[in-house]
């Protein structure tokens, strides 16, 4: 595969649900953000974290489904967009599911038992839950909009097992910085996409191709 070609734009909108107006208003997401420019049919590979970001940003993508749409309708500042199932944040078609499944054997395989989720929304947290339901995974939520402590930080971080910081969802830096790497003694990864699909993705990519610092450290006691 070539790397350096460029990455159609068109396609890339298509692949995230937006088609007709909708791709329209994502191409001006772009050029705002200086992925691209006006003329241009693709942009550098290199940019495509960039471009992923820019879109999550500013634009919450669900399916016609009411349970989908309520749960997008409350993450305020970004716009709701109507898109196919298989590109919505909340149900992925189906691919939510099978990407908890994967975190949730990736966390079996590693150990973690204990998940502290720093950011998000209490829709997502709710749905999030919902997929966990029957699982060996303990879930506890710190909310990124309220401010905290650090004694509190501190007791989080020695409960928990992984540390995942959700950057993109509301998340004040006072409070996700008292769960920097410098402080929390738990293993940490930090995800940059909203979404329980990327949410899940990451964690299980973390877990499977890097040993837990904490875990590895209690190894070594």
């Amino acid at each position: 595969m070539n790397t350096d070609a460029p990455i159609p734009i068109n396609g890339f909108l298509a692949d995230l649900g937006l088609i007709g107006s909708n791709a329209r208003l994502g191409r001006r997401i772009l050029e705002q953000a200086g992925i691209t420019r006006p003329g241009k049919i693709g942009f550098s590979a290199v940019k495509l974290e960039r471009a992923l970001a820019a879109i999550d940003k500013r634009l919450a993508r669900a399916c016609e489904r009411p349970d989908c749409r309520a749960i997008l309708s409350t993450d305020h500042g970004r716009r709701l967009v109507t898109v196919p199932r298989v590109a919505c944040e909340v149900c992925g078609g189906s691919n939510n599911a099978g990407a908890v499944r994967r975190m949730v054997a990736a966390c079996t395989d590693a150990g973690v038992h204990r998940l502290l989720v720093v950011g998000g929304t209490p829709a997502l947290w709710e749905e999030l839950r919902r997929l966990l339901a029957g699982d060996p995974i303990e879930l506890r939520t710190v909310d990124g909009t309220r401010a905290s402590n650090e004694r509190t930080a501190l007791q989080h971080c020695a409960w928990a097992d992984l540390v995942v910081v959700w950057a993109p969802t509301p998340l004040d830096h006072r409070v996700s910085n008292l769960y920097a790497a410098d402080r929390c003694v738990a293993d940490r990864i930090e995800v940059h996409r909203r979404g329980i699909e990327a949410f899940a993705t990451a964690v299980a990519a973390h877990l499977e191709t890097a040993p837990g610092q904490r875990l590895g450290a209690i190894a070594r006691a």
